[in-house]
């Protein structure tokens, strides 16, 4: 009875310890955000496999090699460099090595590599993962199993030498995740866009009254877009832009000779929006307590029927140069004017000032604004990649946003597994030169290749 009592009391002691002091266990995972909580293979194997025991001198062994670790992997941690946040890379350096007796010189760079590779991984996030569990002799069992929650996309070797016995090679590495590459935002820091003129229509069923509202809407987006410091805006709105399907040599063109032709640049966004106006009714809707989905929406809270203006707007966006399409915004707005009623009077005191207009007017350029770049910020930097002196180079730089040391990848879309890391080395106002982080790729390899930059 007394060994079950002292069983007993020795799980409740355990499990109250565990729970205060250890909670991450309880859990069974945790992914690290800091250097501090990443415990390296290596390091922990110094250390032991397992805690086998629970008590004092357990305890103390098991906060002073924590420390140890803790203090392993901090080491040149300001040697890291945070790359990207939205896609979750990191540009890391890690050294690795290994004793070479008993080994030749060949195998023990290949096993430092891995070493040094695999440090790198856990530099850059870890997962943990662990239980505990009692036996009957009473002894705790801690077990841990320590991973990398991401891979190597690309790495290069800064050195490899021979010291005191062991052979130890140094990396640059940019470690990651791209599962997620294609759904993240950009956040670009610039944007460049140049407005042309689109299709604006105002139905008959229009009064008069109303006929410039078209203008003081595409107006007001057009002073968010100046007010905003990150866009570079260009105003070409009196003309409608050539895309030139032809492909037509505009040096031999007449009208272009004549009047000039607008100049648009790689990396610049053609913005051309289209706005139809018309008379139109919206009807009350009535919903059933449950549904507050539909009866939360702006256009549904009405208990008469009333005379709107619609606006029907349709914003499209294409790359300059290239002239590919990227992206279509449609929406519909409405701004009641007043009651719909067989009695003009009614009509008359219901009808809405020019105040009121007025606001709503900018509440519909405010939401078109925050549209149109709330996508193109998000909007990734694509370039096509041309070889000019031997040197890998793009038509974009400090105008489109781009900086030095600033990562691109090369996706091969033949082999998902094959990605390939680029870093700008050179930079001016309009081109950027790339260099591969594995120097051992050849060049002409890149030569129509598009390069994806990573903000």
């Amino acid at each position: 009875m007394k060994k079950i009592l002292f069983i007993i009391l020795i799980f409740c002691l355990t499990f109250t310890s565990v729970k205060a002091d250890n909670s991450v266990l309880k859990s069974g995972k945790y992914f690290t955000k800091t250097i501090e909580n990443i415990i390296p293979l290596n390091l922990f194997k110094q250390v032991g496999k397992t805690i086998t025991n629970f008590g004092g001198k357990e305890i103390l062994f098991g906060a002073a090699a924590t420390s140890i670790l803790s203090n392993g992997l901090t080491q040149d941690n300001n040697k890291n460099e945070n790359i990207i946040e939205t896609n979750n890379l990191v540009k890391v350096y890690a050294k690795g090595q290994i004793n070479l007796i008993g080994i030749d010189e060949s195998l023990a760079k290949r096993r430092a590599l891995e070493d040094a590779l695999y440090f790198a991984s856990m530099k850059a996030g870890a997962e943990v993962r662990g239980f505990s569990s009692i036996d009957e002799g009473t002894n705790l069992n801690e077990n841990f199993l320590v991973q990398p929650n991401n891979k190597i996309l690309d790495y290069k070797i800064l050195k490899s030498f021979k010291e005191d016995n062991n052979y130890v090679v140094e990396v640059e590495a940019v470690v990651g995740n791209l599962e997620k590459f294609d759904s993240v935002c950009s956040k670009r820091k610039v944007l460049n866009i140049k407005e042309f003129k689109g299709t604006y229509v105002i139905n008959t069923s229009t009064p008069s009254w109303a006929y410039n509202y078209i203008d003081k809407i595409l107006y007001k987006v057009r002073n968010h877009m100046i007010n905003n410091q990150s866009i570079n805006y260009v105003n070409h709105s009196e003309k409608i832009y050539d895309f030139n399907y032809a492909n037509f040599d505009k040096s031999y063109d007449y009208m272009a000779l004549v009047n000039g032709v607008e100049k648009v640049q790689n990396g610049d966004y053609i913005y051309i929006p289209s706005i139809s106006l018309k008379k139109s009714k919206i009807f009350p809707k009535f919903y059933l307590a449950n549904n507050k989905l539909n009866s939360n929406i702006a256009a549904n809270k009405n208990f008469f029927d009333k005379d709107v203006l619609s606006f029907n707007s349709k914003v499209e966006i294409y790359n300059a140069v290239t002239n590919i399409f990227v992206t279509s915004i449609e929406k519909e707005y409405f701004i009641p004017i007043n009651i719909d009623s067989n009695f003009e009077i009614v009509e008359l005191f219901s009808k809405k000032d020019i105040s009121f207009i007025s606001n709503k007017l900018n509440d519909i350029s405010i939401d078109m604004y925050n549209t149109i770049s709330s996508k193109l910020f998000c909007e990734p930097i694509v370039a096509e990649i041309e070889i000019i002196n031997n040197k890998l180079q793009i038509p974009l730089g400090q105008k489109q946003g781009l900086r030095v040391n600033q990562l691109a990848v090369l996706e091969d879309h033949n082999n998902a597994n094959n990605i390939t890391m680029l870093s700008i080395s050179k930079l001016s106002n309009n081109r950027a030169t790339l260099s591969p982080l594995n120097s051992n790729i050849k060049i002409d390899s890149f030569l129509g290749k598009e390069a994806r930059f990573l903000e």
